[in-house]
Parts: structure tokens; sequence; C-alpha cells
């Protein structure tokens, strides 16, 4: 895992040294003389602003997602959109900040072209050479191969190209430690006395030792269904602090604010649309369950035929929608792709029944029945729920039990780890959906 984060942060570096590198070249190119670094400082103010939108567009494409085969032609397509994109953004900030002392137009374009270029090629030349050598982190796992949380691990490491797995059984000697550099032990072992002696003698101080529900989690972005009781949530669900809390509002406020003013300017088109293609109201309004088990009513564009006499799509109460649901419209499919059928809900987060961010809210009827199953789904609850959120950005559509239990692992998981930089990258990876038309 470490092993993935230092390639993480060596292409984040090398990203930004190449774009500043960048930035001097072209400048140099344009003024026909090798620059001093005296006029080089003129244009890094103007430059850290592009600079910032570049790497975070990178990210929003994936260009950090180490686990994917650098040289695909689909890391081109992403390269080629974030240049575009980062143009034409920092082509409208230096729109509304003319500089009068310097022309940064022609320089924009060559210090996007030469970065991306080099990015690209930097990318080409890590996934060459990690054919050729081996940077694998090898993780020894003691634990039962069969147990189900094991199983979903071992298909998801199948991906994770610089991760490599020895399964070590219920009884490991010192020769199962040798040649790992860090060890994950399921709980079912925590009481081993044979197995706590042997980590301490052979692995302690000189290897990496974690639970197995960090390494899931760590893999996986989610908690594991066996880690869930009551002494889980004992330990690991904190309250809110202050700071974080007030921060929160704040950009709730702000994003409020953004957002109703894109809710202004599109509810007339949309509102055309829908009414126009598809009989029924505008808006649909459904109950959902926020913090602390409040019901309150939830706003959304209307993106399904009106069956029931209350405009709503569902004749026999309230049912999971699946992938290629027949009830949606051909114009609700575009909204629900673009989620711009969420919209409405800038309502709901100004009188603070949700936030921008958190778990979606459930409707009390899904609620119900998942429950009993799922004793904890009602942990959800103990925070605001959110427009989009950690399960919003890593699932597709939660049309059965079971992709629900899943939607449960996935907010838990926020609620474990929220912070702002984490509801920062739920809103860029938001933004990535959005972009790829993943909207459900």
């Amino acid at each position: 895992m470490s092993t993935r984060r230092t390639k993480q942060f060596i292409i984040l570096g090398s990203d930004i040294l190449l774009f500043f590198l960048a930035l001097w070249v072209s400048v140099s190119l344009r003024s026909g003389t090798f620059l001093s670094i005296t006029e080089y400082e003129r244009y890094i103010p103007l430059f850290l602003v592009v600079g910032s939108i570049y790497i975070i567009l990178q990210y929003i494409v994936g260009a950090y997602d180490t686990y994917a085969q650098l040289a695909h032609l689909r890391q081109l397509r992403s390269a080629c959109m974030s240049a575009a994109t980062t143009f034409l953004l920092s082509t409208v900030f230096f729109y509304l900040l003319p500089s009068k002392s310097i022309s940064p137009k022609t320089i924009l374009l060559l210090t996007i072209l030469f970065a991306i270029t080099g990015s690209y090629v930097l990318r080409i030349l890590l996934y060459t050479i990690s054919k050729h050598t081996s940077f694998e982190e090898t993780i020894g796992i003691i634990g039962r191969p069969d147990h189900p949380d094991i199983k979903e691990l071992a298909l998801v490491l199948q991906t994770h190209q610089d991760l490599s797995i020895n399964w070590i059984e219920s009884s490991p000697t010192a020769a199962h430690l040798t040649n790992v550099q860090t060890i994950a032990f399921h709980s079912e072992f925590f009481s081993s006395e044979p197995i706590k002696k042997l980590l301490y003698t052979h692995a302690v101080g000189t290897k990496k030792i974690i639970t197995f529900s960090e390494l899931y989690e760590a893999v996986c972005n989610k908690i594991p269904t066996g880690s869930l009781t009551t002494d889980w949530f004992i330990t690991h669900v904190q309250a809110e602090s202050i700071i974080y809390e007030r921060i929160k509002t704040l950009f709730d406020y702000l994003f409020g604010v953004l957002l109703g003013m894109i809710l202004v300017m599109t509810i007339i088109p949309i509102g055309l649309l829908i009414t126009l293609t598809s009989k029924g109201p505008l808006f649909i309004k459904q109950t959902r369950i926020g913090k602390g088990g409040r019901h309150f009513l939830l706003y959304k564009f209307r993106t399904m035929y009106a069956l029931a006499p209350d405009g709503s799509a569902e004749t026999d109460g309230a049912v999971f929608s699946t992938k290629g649901d027949a009830r949606i419209t051909p114009v609700g499919r575009v909204l629900r792709k673009t989620r711009l059928d969420e919209l409405p809900q800038v309502i709901n987060v100004l009188r603070r029944e949700i936030s921008i961010i958190g778990p979606r809210p459930e409707r009390p009827e899904i609620v119900s029945e998942i429950i009993e199953t799922a004793p904890y789904f009602s942990a959800r609850t103990l925070v605001m729920p959110g427009i989009t959120g950690w399960a919003a950005v890593h699932q597709h559509y939660t049309d059965t039990t079971e992709s629900t239990i899943e939607k449960l692992q996935y907010d838990l998981y926020y609620i474990k780890y929220r912070s702002l930089w984490n509801d920062i990258k739920i809103l860029l990876l938001t933004i990535r959906a959005i972009i790829h038309l993943k909207g459900q």
C-alpha cells in the first residue's frame, strides 16, 4: 500500500515540476532567449492558478490512479480532456484578470501542451519500467481464504498491479513471513497466542503489522461487513469537531448559493423538456430520513413517467430504480446521467436538511426492509445526509438488498474518516462522474 502511495506522490510531484518547466520553456521560446530567474518570477503568481487548475483536473480525470494501465488509450483521452479544460478555464481567468505587464495567451497554450505531453510521456516510461522491474509490495494475509470478506478482497486485488498477496493459513510459520513487507491478520486470530508470539519474534520492528480490516479499508475504501459490531461503532464513530462542522456548514451555504444560481438559469429549459415530453409534475417530492432519523421532503426533477396519481412512477409502494429502468423517460435518462435531476435539492441544502457531502438519504419504506438484514443500517443517520457522498461516487445502481448493504459499508467508511479533505475528494470524484456521465 505504501508503494502505491509513493508512486502517486512521484507522479504528482513530477507533474508539478513538469508544469513549471514547461512554463519556463514556453516563455523562453516566446521571448526568443533563455529566461532569467528574475524574469521568470513575474509569471509564477498568475500561473500558480493555472497550475492548480491543471493538477486538480488531472486528479479528476484519474491521472493519479496508479493501478490503471498508464499507457492505455484512455489515459491519452483523459490527458487531452484535462489540457483542453485547463486552457478554457485559464483563458477565462486571464480574461477576467488581465495583466498589462505580460501577455500570457500564447504562453498559456504552449505551457499546457508541453506539460500534458511531458506528463503523458512520463506515464508511458513509468508503465514500461514497471513491466520490467518489480515494484510490488507483498502482503501476507493470515486468515481463511474462504471467508466472504477475504474472498471479496482477493477479487479487488486483481486490479492492483502493485500489490502481491501471500495467503497464509491459520498455522503460519517463520518461513511464511520471509518475503513479505506487510502482515495483515484477520480478527479470527486476535486471540491466538502462537500467532501473536510468532509475530512478536519474527515481525515486530521488521515488518508492518496491520489488521485485516485496515487492509480491506485501504484497498476497498469501505468497511468490511465482518467488522460491523457494537464494539466497532463505540471505537470508531466519534462526534464531529466543532471546527469541521462550522467549516462544512459554510461550505454548504456557499455551494448552495452557487447551485441555486445554476438552478435558476436551467429551470426553464429543463422544465420545458420535462413537461413537453411526458405528462406529470415538474418536481417529485419524496419523504427521506435525515440526521437523527428525522423525516423531510426531498425535491428532485421528475425523471420517470407519472404512473401514480401523485405524479410518481410507483403504483405499488417504494421500489428500487434499476439499470435500464423502463419507467425512466428519455429526458430523465439524460438528467440522471448528468445529475441535473438533483439540482432542486439545493432547497434542502439551504434548509439544512441535507449537506452537499454525506450519505444519500434513504426512504423510510426501504430502510424498514433493509434493517431486517442489516441491523446497523440506521447508523447512516448519525451524520447529515448529502446530495453526493462516498457511496455515490463508488457504486452504480443500488437495486438489491446486497448492493444497499454495500452502500452501508461505504457510508460507514465516510463516517469513520470524515474530514474536509475527504469532502473535497468526494466533490472532485463527483465532477469526474458527471464528466463521464456516470449518474444513475
